[in-house]
């Protein structure tokens, strides 16, 4: 795993879902300055963030470790998935509130 190139990944990703990196780390339990190392290369996420963070951007382990889509996603797709991460952000804050 090239932590730039999956860094640069994980920030297009975030950018294209529309969210911030606190909105992530919340979203994955970890903080904003995880998320942050991550994106900058300065650290990279432990294996077991792996599945969950793909799963929240809506790519595969695989790409998530190549840094780069297996194949171009189309709109609806995207669409849906925006959907699913709205819906899963808004989970996270009640979860939140409710600790």
């Amino acid at each position: 795993m090239d932590k730039y190139k999956t860094g640069n990944f994980i920030y297009s990703l975030r950018k294209e879902k529309g969210i911030s990196q606190g909105q992530l780390g919340l979203m994955l339990g970890v903080t904003n300055k995880a998320v942050s190392k991550w994106e900058n290369g300065d650290n990279k996420p432990e294996v077991n963030m792996l599945y969950r963070l793909s799963d929240v951007l809506g790519v595969s382990v695989d790409e998530l470790v190549r840094g780069e889509r297996n194949a171009k996603i189309n709109e609806a797709e995207t669409t849906n998935e925006n959907l699913v991460l709205k819906r899963r952000l808004d989970q996270a804050k009640r979860e939140k509130n409710e600790e």
